[in-house]
């Protein structure tokens, strides 16, 4: 800044040297119309002073810098390890947002403590170094990479084992879904999801769950199959032999603490969090960090039935809370339709109502000319009838013609159809000629006789 500002300083001056000629020199002091507008410390190590100078209130455009020693005051130790010792910069006796290391360190107490345990093998104990902070209160100590410390200077690991209070599996999934039932590696997992499956791969949950889902879903749990009974009329395949069939993931939950004396270190630990957090660590994991069991809890939806007769009932299986009835995960991934007959048929209240018209054919596939044949929609206790691919259910109940007529409505002919019910549909409108008819006999001459004038 001092450079440009000496720059910047010469070439006022020579303008107002130039404008100063001719003029009566008046006697004053260089900082006689200075007025102070606080510190430069654009160069901490050469602070300046800067003065701007001012004229019957007026800026005159000509600035100057008086350097300024400093002076340093030990103020305090940082707060995270090595804790160093830093001052701050006075001017004039006012504190300056500047500090600086002094090389001081602290006369503090430290120590060794108990620190973690590992999630895997013998759950060995680390102890991490404590300073006792103004030799009041332990912190733990970290590296620190300024001072090219490494955390692994103050961190470690000891031939101690914590003690282990509890392990247990709690279910994480089953198959190639999560508990609500999403799709772990459906075409719109989430990053998530992704991640969860990079675990599953490295647990070889990958095969052992999600592989052998698909496998059982497409050679064991098929209707056919779900459908079959034995002789006395019961399911060949039983809700305890599909539990069997399906692979539920179990994620490990340790509980452990330092020692047997007190609660130091008292934590219980779920090793899929906590993977999914280090994975990149280079932590150790154990095999049984993830397993499979099968034990899945079955069980089936209320009967429903199908549209069209004989209206056979059907259930969808529910495994683990997750219906299975091909609808769409949150994701919009689409869930398996995984379904058995019961052997039953529902007595739905049956009503056909009119839909429209179509063209009736001979015994030949040949329509016949302007006849029409009526043809209704279903309606199944109420709601609407659709088949397997979402169409509407419809039937030409036998006998049911509708009668065509003409109806003239202003310049048009309108050809419809009405059956004995009312149910009228507009089939075509003919346009009624309108306009200057010359010769009645002959109405295709018209546009190719021409008129020559005489008299």
């Amino acid at each position: 800044m001092k450079r440009l500002f000496k720059k910047a300083a010469a070439g006022l001056l020579a303008t107002t040297m130039v404008l100063s000629m001719g003029l009566t020199a008046l006697a004053h002091t260089e900082m006689e119309n200075m007025v102070f507008a606080g510190y430069d410390l654009t160069d901490p190590a050469n602070p300046n002073r800067i003065y701007n100078e001012v004229i019957d209130g007026m800026y005159t455009n000509k600035q100057v810098l008086v350097p300024v020693t400093p002076e340093w005051k030990i103020e305090g130790y940082e707060s995270v390890y090595p804790y160093a010792g830093y001052s701050r910069m006075y001017l004039d006796g006012k504190a300056q947002n500047v500090t600086c290391y002094n090389n001081l360190t602290p006369q503090w107490e430290t120590r060794r403590q108990d620190y973690m345990w590992e999630i895997a093998g013998d759950h060995i104990i680390w102890e991490r170094q404590q300073t006792k902070i103004d030799n009041k209160t332990w912190a733990w100590d970290f590296g620190n990479e300024y001072f090219n410390i490494p955390d692994s200077a103050l961190l470690t690991r000891t031939v101690r084992k914590a003690e282990v209070l509890e392990l247990k599996w709690t279910e994480y999934g089953f198959g190639k879904y999560d508990l609500e039932g999403n799709i772990l590696n459906g075409k719109k997992s989430t990053d998530e999801q992704e991640e969860v499956v990079e675990m599953y791969e490295y647990f070889g949950m990958d095969v052992k769950a999600i592989d052998e889902w698909e496998r059982v879903v497409s050679e064991e749990l098929t209707v056919d199959k779900l459908s079959e009974r034995n002789a006395y009329n019961l399911y060949e395949v039983t809700d305890a032999e599909i539990a069997a069939m399906i692979p539920v993931v179990y994620n490990k939950n340790i509980t452990a603490k330092f020692d047997k004396k007190g609660n130091e270190g008292l934590a219980t630990k779920n090793v899929a969090e906590e993977y999914l957090e280090h994975a990149d660590d280079n932590w150790a994991w154990d095999a049984d960090s993830l397993i499979v069991k099968n034990d899945a809890k079955i069980s089936w939806t209320a009967p429903a039935y199908e549209m069209a007769e004989p209206y056979k009932q059907y259930q969808f299986l529910v495994v683990n809370g997750v219906v299975f009835d091909g609808s769409e995960d949150e994701n919009g991934n689409v869930k398996e339709r995984i379904v058995r007959y019961t052997g039953g048929c529902a007595n739905p209240e049956i009503r056909w109502a009119f839909w429209g018209y179509e063209l009736a054919k001979d015994e030949n596939g040949d329509f016949f000319e302007n006849v029409y044949e009526v043809v209704e929609f279903k309606i199944v206790d109420g709601v609407v009838a659709r088949d397997e691919n979402g169409n509407l259910i419809l039937r030409k109940p036998t006998g049911e013609y509708g009668k065509t007529y003409f109806k003239v409505v202003g310049d048009d002919v309108e050809y419809w159809v009405v059956d004995k019910a009312g149910n009228a549909c507009l089939l075509e409108v003919y346009k009624n000629y309108a306009g200057n008819i010359l010769n009645p006999a002959k109405p295709d001459s018209y546009t190719s006789v021409s008129y020559n004038y005489a008299g």
